[in-house]
């Protein structure tokens, strides 16, 4: 498993390589975000995994969602999230 950590616009060019390539390519893990939860979702592309994860966090972690209230600390979840997002 690779580790997806690029910076920048290093980012754009790994999205658009993998999300061109067939069969389940990316995963997420709650405990990769040092949540104590085990869930995991696999998926084609990163798009994919993030709207994934998103809906599990507004089922199961609504409380922590609720300290991301603001754009600025939205944004810094959603980073966040895209690093924890794992290539297989």
């Amino acid at each position: 498993m690779i580790n997806l950590h690029p910076d920048g616009a290093n980012m754009n060019v790994w999205r658009h390589a993998f999300s061109r390539m067939g069969g389940e390519m990316v995963r997420f893990a709650c405990r990769d975000m040092g949540m104590k939860c085990e869930y995991v979702v696999n998926g084609n592309n990163i798009q994919e995994i993030k709207q994934k994860a998103m809906k599990h966090a507004e089922e199961q972690h609504a409380e922590m969602l609720k300290a991301y209230d603001t754009p600025e600390k939205k944004v810094v979840m959603e980073n966040a999230l895209e690093h924890a997002i794992r290539m297989l």
